[in-house]
Order: C-alpha cells, then sequence, then structure tokens
C-alpha cells in the first residue's frame, strides 16, 4: 500500500509526477496519469534483466531510464529509446481514498 499523503509521496500529488515504491523485484515506480489513474511499474529493465545494474530510473526529462543500457520508457512504461524492445512490467493499481494498492 501507498498512502499518498505521505510526504514521499508527494511528487504523485501532481500529473506525470512519479516515486520510488518497495516491491517486486528491483524496486516499483509508481507514476500519476491524473488524480484517479495511478501506473505501477517494476524497475527492472527488460533489456539483459539480470545484469545488476538493469534497474530504471526516474529522470527529470519525463522519462524513466537504465543509466546502464541507456533504455528509455514513457511514463506509460513503453520503451522510447535505446536497445529495450518490451515494456516495463506493470503492476495492478487501485485507488480508495488517499490509499493506493500496488497488486501483482
Amino acid at each position: 500500500m501507498l498512502y499518498l499523503t505521505d510526504q514521499q509521496n508527494s511528487a504523485l500529488r501532481f500529473d506525470n509526477g512519479a516515486v520510488y515504491h518497495a516491491g517486486g523485484v528491483n524496486g516499483l515506480i509508481v507514476v500519476r496519469q491524473n488524480a484517479s489513474t495511478y501506473l505501477a511499474f517494476e524497475r527492472t529493465c527488460t533489456y539483459q534483466s539480470l545484469d545488476t545494474c538493469a534497474r530504471v530510473k526516474i529522470s527529470p526529462f519525463v522519462q524513466l531510464v537504465d543509466p546502464c543500457c541507456k533504455s528509455q520508457f514513457s511514463f506509460q512504461g513503453q520503451v522510447s529509446g535505446g536497445p529495450a524492445n518490451l515494456p516495463l512490467r506493470r503492476y495492478a493499481t487501485a485507488l480508495s481514498g488517499n490509499i493506493l494498492t500496488i497488486t501483482n
């Protein structure tokens, strides 16, 4: 569960805001599309996913980037550049008040 009112999640108060969250294999990235739609993605890059540095990060340029292979992903998880050819693994999300539940 992710509490949207927690200070560490303040970026999720705005559209295209993104935060890191525990879970998955290498952690999750949670992105707010709009006030009622949140997306959650596995941080493991889909290109050479067994590489220990294949961990996607939030870029200040409204995208997600793997600093190792330089693959780039949109805030919808789709490949937008680099060698990756598969989108990021997406988790189901459900919003109830100020609580976002993320499930496998």
